[in-house]
């Protein structure tokens, strides 16, 4: 399953080919709930009763097929708005065709 690219950019990988990578961390662990017969269960936690168990699997990155345009900044900057350092990049089957410099447009 493919999932809409958003958020940061903490989640991808742009490698020297103009892939785009992103982590996968399908099947690393598994969700269970607490019961209230359980020595675990905390009723102070209401609905966060639960852990998350780790399987022993590991993360993998795969090539991030999407085909859209999207705009990428800087997480800091502590300049004027109007200045912020903006790209518009143009993928195409998880591959960049293209990039733009719109900063103040």
């Amino acid at each position: 399953m493919e999932y809409d690219i958003g958020g940061t950019m903490s989640s991808y990988w742009l490698d020297p080919n103009r892939v785009l990578w992103c982590s996968d961390y399908t099947g690393t662990s598994t969700f269970e709930i607490i019961e209230e017969d359980d020595s675990r269960y905390d009723p102070k936690l209401l609905f966060l009763n639960y852990e998350m168990k780790p399987t022993g699997k590991r993360g993998k990155f795969k090539v991030h097929k999407i085909t859209k345009y999207i705009k990428i900044y800087p997480s800091n900057w502590t300049g004027e708005w109007s200045s912020w350092p903006t790209l518009k990049l143009h993928f195409r089957n998880g591959e960049l065709q293209d990039y733009e410099d719109i900063t103040g447009k």
